[in-house]
């Protein structure tokens, strides 16, 4: 049907609103629903101060490993902060109940420096994951194999075993953003089987993969200088082909990545809560 075009002189819809005998309706506009705002990352720094080991603390890291001849850059992971302001300061206040916190940003991503034929040297890239994080202070003398080029302090980086070298979750990659784990076992996880561990997780708490905790436990050594998880180690989430479940702790040979029955309680195992 064709559309006609109706035109009125000046002043006349006006008069005829007035007088009653014309109406105007319009289309109500949609309002956009206001979406929570997420924390800021200088909110998180304000409250959590040395315990924030963000995109700083990761160059902080990097470094120090080239300054003992160890190239290696990690790709940043461009995710927002998704924590609320609420989220940070409840996370901040658990310390209240020894559960003191850390935030902690981990890549996915990491690009290196490997030696080819007549010294020249050539730039991969690798995905973040226990292997490759340990092979970063990987020495060699006489055929011995050490994981003990450490930039950030004395002794071992790693302890010296490859047992893990044919598992799965030693290949597996953190999801790239931030996290805020516990720095230390939670009050009283310790000595008591995994399964039962997982009572002492309140909401919006899990455990961590054992890739995050080797990540967050090597970062932050690197930034203070001191090791976390000294005591006991951190039960995390991995598994093993064997059904046995990943811990992992510090101690005088390095940094311990090890398989542990979940059915058998140990005085020197607890676990870490991650929000």
């Amino acid at each position: 049907m064709p559309e006609h075009l109706v035109t009125y002189p000046a002043g006349t819809l006006a008069k005829l609103v007035g007088e009653g005998k014309w109406s105007v309706s319009t289309t109500p506009r949609e309002e956009t629903p206001v979406q929570p705002e997420g924390g800021s990352i200088e909110r998180a720094k304000q409250l959590f101060g040395e315990d924030f080991y963000g995109e700083e603390a990761i160059h902080t890291l990097e470094e120090k490993c080239r300054a003992k001849g160890v190239y290696v850059a990690f790709e940043i992971p461009t995710t927002e902060l998704q924590y609320s302001e609420e989220d940070l300061n409840q996370a901040r206040e658990d310390e209240q109940d020894d559960k003191a916190r850390m935030v902690t940003l981990r890549p996915e991503w990491m690009r290196i420096k490997v030696k080819k034929a007549f010294g020249r040297e050539e730039e991969i890239r690798q995905p973040v994951n226990i292997i490759n994080l340990r092979n970063l202070f990987k020495k060699e003398d006489k055929g011995k194999v050490t994981f003990d080029n450490n930039p950030f302090g004395d002794g071992p980086v790693f302890w010296s075993n490859t047992w893990y070298d044919d598992q799965e979750f030693a290949k597996q990659q953190p999801k790239g953003g931030y996290a805020i784990p516990t720095k230390e076992v939670l009050p009283d996880s310790w000595d008591k089987k995994w399964e039962d561990q997982n009572e002492l997780l309140g909401e919006g708490e899990k455990r961590r993969e054992a890739v995050e905790a080797v990540w967050d436990l090597l970062l932050s050594y690197s930034v203070i200088g001191e090791k976390l998880l000294t005591q006991r180690a951190d039960w995390t989430n991995s598994e093993t082909s064997d059904q046995n479940r990943v811990r992992v702790g510090w101690n005088s040979d390095g940094l311990g990545v090890r398989s542990w029955n979940p059915g058998n309680p140990d005085p020197d195992i607890g676990v870490c809560s991650s929000r």
